[in-house]
């Protein structure tokens, strides 16, 4: 039942960056609202329910944004892994913890897609996308991240006690 509502939750996600947030641009960038929401349930949830949100958002970015299906899956879910699996056992109340996770995982993402698309298109202009795209949504991220973080947390704690209830109420 939890996946059935993460997944609904991931495609209103998504529905959000495409449809509200491309709107909120700073310098023609907009925060990754759908990476941020990746993060912060693989921070809060663990490495499988943050794994299966990455699949998920990547999957849906991809046939809906780019051109070749599974350049964002690959991204997203091994982002989701890395910041699951990292931050499993720290104290989720922390606010440097999704501000740390925001930066590394904007930067792994930025990079890995710059990677890619020099493979697959043939993107050289590294310099210019470092200033004028990775540094300003890192930025943009940095701060997204507190708002969906802090939301999401009180958020999945309240679904885990309301989980905790029925399950001893059914055995």
């Amino acid at each position: 039942m939890e996946f059935v509502v993460l997944f609904i939750v991931n495609i209103l996600v998504f529905i959000l960056q495409s449809s509200v947030v491309s709107h909120f641009e700073i310098m023609g960038i907009t925060a990754n609202l759908m990476l941020m929401f990746v993060i912060s349930t693989a921070i809060i949830k663990g490495p499988g329910k943050g794994l299966f949100c990455g699949i998920v958002m990547g999957l849906l970015q991809d046939f809906y944004f780019c051109e070749y299906v599974g350049c964002n899956f690959f991204i997203y879910a091994l982002i989701a892994y890395i910041a699951g699996t990292s931050c499993k056992n720290l104290v989720k109340d922390n606010i440097f913890l999704p501000l740390i996770c925001s930066v590394a995982s904007t930067l792994i993402y930025n990079v890995l897609f710059y990677v890619i698309n020099v493979f697959l298109k043939g993107y050289i202009h590294g310099e210019v996308f470092l200033l004028k795209i990775v540094l300003p949504e890192t930025v943009c991220n940095a701060i997204a991240i507190l708002f969906v973080y802090f939301t999401l947390l009180p958020v999945y704690e309240f679904l885990d006690s309301r989980s905790k209830k029925y399950v001893n109420k059914v055995v």
